[in-house]
């Protein structure tokens, strides 16, 4: 009797033992998906952000290269003394 008694103990501390291991994994799981979501949040807002800046970066690259265009145009006319037909048609300001 007393050996069944010290085996029922022995099993309900084990069983008490695998409910915390339980309890232990299922928080640190929980807890990863938290930070899991988290960190597909940041990613998403970053990529939010890139997305921004590339705009930005072609709206200004293609400013950037009208003006470009424009000196080179102005130049070529400064230097084949075309200046003043080559401004009115591409309608810039006389320098």
């Amino acid at each position: 009797m007393e050996k069944q008694k010290r085996k029922t103990e022995e099993e309900k501390n084990l069983q008490t033992e695998l409910k915390r291991d339980n309890q232990s994994l299922t928080d640190a799981c929980e807890d990863l998906e938290r930070k899991r979501q988290k960190l597909e949040h940041d990613l998403h807002s970053k990529e939010g952000h890139v997305a921004s800046l590339e705009g930005q970066l072609s709206t200004t690259k293609g400013k950037l290269e009208a003006e470009i265009n424009k000196v080179c145009i102005s130049e070529y006319a400064k230097s084949n003394g075309l200046a003043e037909h080559v401004q009115r048609k591409f309608q810039m300001p006389c320098e």
